[in-house]
């Protein structure tokens, strides 16, 4: 028989959906929160409430919602270590985390990679978080070789960095202040991906790469903010002694080494011994 607190969890993840489905559809129509209340007759305030999961809606309410932008919800079971079997599997994303803290050790950091969070249905994994010992700075990183979902990576990195603070502890690591990173494949795919979603982007992850850099090499001992976000790409086949490579929004003007991500993946199966 389910207890308390398994039935807690469910709601959770059910509300967590709802949150992820309304805000993806209502985006992918151009309607604003009021124009989603107005054909839902819900408040604007619900709207956001129920995007950012700190609603507790009724089951009418979510119906008015998923209705008025016609979005019919599925039941879809998944077992979290499936996904991350599948990010083991692909050679770029394992090529980005190995170089990632390959580059973090180097420089002092201690690094720690599929750091698992959460626990029962929900949970994740952190691709990579890094503790520095001097400034005592903890990174929650969040690679990614392709932009499929920008909001769907941006609430799931949220969600790490709240998490990452009790991960932390376990390794004994006393953190005082802690930097969300979204690392993505440097590529020309992505740099469009990027220039689509610039209004987006330079919002929800303000910190710049150079400030980044600065970071993790102790040449700036800047106060972040409480929950600030940056954006750097990395060439995982780089060695250029600055690895932290700016962005479009960053003003970086040069091609990207990489098209997409299939040209990786092939340098990637190619390099290996046949």
């Amino acid at each position: 028989m389910p207890t308390p607190r398994a039935d807690r969890r469910a709601a959770r993840i059910i509300l967590w959906s709802i949150a992820e489905g309304t805000h993806d559809a209502r985006l992918a129509l151009g309607w604003t929160q009021g124009a989603l209340g107005d054909r839902a007759k819900v408040s604007r305030a619900m709207v956001g409430a129920v995007e950012r999961g700190s609603a507790n809606p009724s089951i009418e309410t979510c119906g008015h919602l998923l209705d008025a932008l016609g979005v019919t919800p599925v039941l879809q079971l998944n077992g979290a270590h499936l996904a991350v079997r599948r990010r083991q599997r692909d050679p770029v994303h394992a090529r980005l985390n190995a170089y990632i803290s390959r580059r973090l050790t180097a420089a002092g950091w201690k690094a720690e990679a599929e750091v698992e969070i959460g626990s029962g249905q929900l949970h994740g994994w952190i691709d990579l978080l890094a503790y520095d010992p001097v400034t005592h700075v903890l990174l929650v990183i969040e690679v990614k070789s392709e932009i499929h979902d920008l909001g769907g990576i941006d609430r799931h990195l949220q969600w790490y960095m709240r998490e990452a603070w009790a991960a932390a502890r376990r390794y004994g690591w006393r953190s005082s202040r802690l930097t969300g990173v979204l690392a993505l494949l440097e590529s020309s795919e992505n740099d469009e991906r990027i220039q689509i979603n610039r209004q987006y982007l330079e919002a929800a992850f303000p910190t710049r790469a150079r400030a980044l850099a600065g970071l993790i090499d102790r040449s700036t001992r800047t106060s972040w903010p409480a929950g600030t976000k940056g954006l750097v790409m990395i060439d995982p086949a780089s060695r250029a002694k600055e690895w932290i490579k700016r962005t479009r929004l960053d003003g970086r003007r040069g091609r990207a080494p990489w098209l997409d991500y299939s040209s990786c993946l092939r340098h990637e199966r190619n390099r290996k011994p046949q």
